[in-house]
């Protein structure tokens, strides 16, 4: 059930969902059903949450071969980029998943943090402030 609320949630930016590429994954594979699209994403996940960034970045590039327009894919793929220190990577990541919906706050967080880090401060105070006024109630946005 967890990564079918995932695509739901996060899938396509509120807008209906769409089907995964009839192209094979990288290696031959079909690639299969939405629910493998979200496997490939909490695969990623749970590899950067042990700090397995490039083994995690794999996983989100397969997630995204099948499914390209994939709002968390895209958003998980920069927070592991930026934990590489790949910033302008990260910032691209971001840019992709702010094209699938200009609202999604965690992007714009994202997007503010790797934008602070790299000195370009306007750009960043910006960020914040969009990242705050799309998720009021994310205390991140305002303790940056």
């Amino acid at each position: 059930m967890f990564p079918q609320i995932l695509h739901s949630a996060f899938g396509s930016g509120g807008k209906e969902p769409v089907a995964p590429a009839e192209t094979p994954e990288p290696g031959g594979a079909p690639c299969g059903s939405v629910a493998s699209v979200d496997g490939w994403l909490c695969k990623g996940i749970a590899l950067a949450g042990v700090d397995r960034h490039e083994e995690a970045l794999a996983a989100y590039e397969r997630a995204l071969a099948c499914l390209p327009d994939h709002l968390m894919t895209w958003y998980q793929k920069g927070v592991s980029l930026a934990a590489l220190k790949r910033t302008t990577e990260a910032l691209e990541a971001y840019e992709y998943a702010l094209a699938i919906d200009p609202d999604f706050f965690l992007a714009w967080h994202g997007k503010a943090i790797a934008l602070a880090g790299i000195d370009r401060t306007g750009e960043a105070l910006a960020a914040f402030q969009r990242a705050r006024a799309t998720g009021p109630d994310d205390s991140g946005s305002w303790f940056h």
